[in-house]
């Protein structure tokens, strides 16, 4: 477990050393962080199962006040990666997700008929969940061939599609005026 302190309004940066990969497994801070941001994805404090595996750096925001943080990460050496000399300077994440998402809610008014939701081009985070107690199913695929079920509260993010190049999730409920919130970070 590891401990830093970070003054009020300001962002700590974590990088990864070179020729290894991350494997966050929690962040805990006593004055709450204003966000954490893992390789350009928002994430919220608390345990992680499995873990964010993390290429080249998170960074942590504090709000108004000092805050201390507990964070655990494992580096372990990268079997997929030789190791390259870098120049790169460490990633800077306060310029890539900015601090509020755009909230788009989506009103699934049939039961059982899908819906396509546009992702924008210049998004770099997104996730969405069903508003109250319902079932979903959702596809990253036209024809909805392959699709997966999302019980109620459960949140998806925008890591589980299988090609970043996707610009479209498709949903779907059993039931008719099913809303789903879908949240947006943008360039």
């Amino acid at each position: 477990m590891e401990t830093i302190t970070i003054e009020p309004n300001s962002d700590k940066t974590v990088s990864i050393t070179a020729g290894k990969v991350g494997f966050l497994w929690s962040v805990r801070s006593d004055s709450g962080l204003r966000h954490i941001v893992v390789d350009g994805l928002t994430v919220r404090e608390g345990n992680y199962t499995p873990p964010y595996v993390v290429k080249r750096a998170f960074g942590m925001f504090s709000g108004n006040a000092r805050t201390t943080v507990n964070y655990s990460i494992e580096m372990v050496e990268d079997k997929d990666k030789k190791p390259v000399e870098t120049k790169e300077e460490p990633v800077k994440v306060t310029e890539e997700v900015p601090r509020t998402p755009n909230i788009i809610n989506h009103n699934l008014t049939v039961a059982n008929d899908w819906y396509e939701i546009r992702i924008p081009v210049d998004a770099v985070a997104w996730k969405m969940k069903a508003r109250g107690n319902h079932t979903m199913y959702y596809s990253y695929e036209q024809n909805h061939v392959t699709f997966i079920t999302m019980d109620p509260g459960q949140v998806v993010t925008g890591d589980t599609m299988p090609n970043k190049g996707i610009r479209a999730v498709y949903v779907m409920s059993n039931d008719n005026d099913v809303v789903v919130e879908f949240e947006v970070w943008k360039r």
